[in-house]
């Protein structure tokens, strides 16, 4: 392969990086502001406590509060995503967030409570989709971040790992600097 090739494919790489990270930070302030304009609804579930939280007295949070703290979780990750120059730090954010929101998921899953797109209240009849829309719809975009930032991250430690450094000693044979 010629060097000019090579380097068209890194920047291929840095540049599909570059905007999948950006499409994730305005895809994570968007769901922050629905997430508070949900929060902000007469919804009785809102007021309801969360299904998982509600297992330990000392953190029975409402649905309401869950959906403030995860708003203020993505707003927290969507400025890092647009602000932050390290994208190892990027990248580990996102995973954060995506690991968490997945395990949420699964584990709210597994208790067999409701669906918690339901919590979305009148929110949805603004945008007229059904609350299994807006759920599957959610889950592929969770889907989609968590394969993406862990993916990015290999991708990141492959290209930037160096092999060993080594010379060749005079009678010992191969060396590692």
């Amino acid at each position: 392969m010629r060097l000019p090739n090579i380097i068209r494919q890194v920047e291929a790489r840095q540049r599909m990086k570059s905007y999948f990270l950006d499409a994730t930070a305005v895809l994570l302030f968007c769901a922050a502001m629905l997430n508070l304009l949900s929060a902000a609804g007469s919804a009785p579930v809102l007021n309801q406590p969360d299904a998982l939280l509600q297992l330990n007295d000392k953190l029975a949070l409402s649905n309401r509060w869950v959906l403030v703290l995860k708003a203020a979780f993505e707003l927290f990750v969507s400025r890092l995503l647009l602000m932050e120059k390290n994208p190892w730090k990027k990248l580990g954010w996102m995973a954060w967030l995506a690991t968490n929101l997945l395990i949420y998921r699964i584990v709210i899953w597994w208790l067999g409570a409701a669906n918690f797109s339901d919590c979305v209240g009148n929110l949805i009849d603004w945008f007229t989709l059904s609350p299994r829309l807006l759920c599957a719809l959610s889950t592929v975009l969770l889907a989609l971040m968590f394969a993406g930032s862990y993916g990015l991250l290999l991708l990141n430690w492959l290209t930037e790992r160096t092999p060993a450094k080594t010379e060749w000693v005079a009678g010992v044979g191969q060396q590692h600097v």
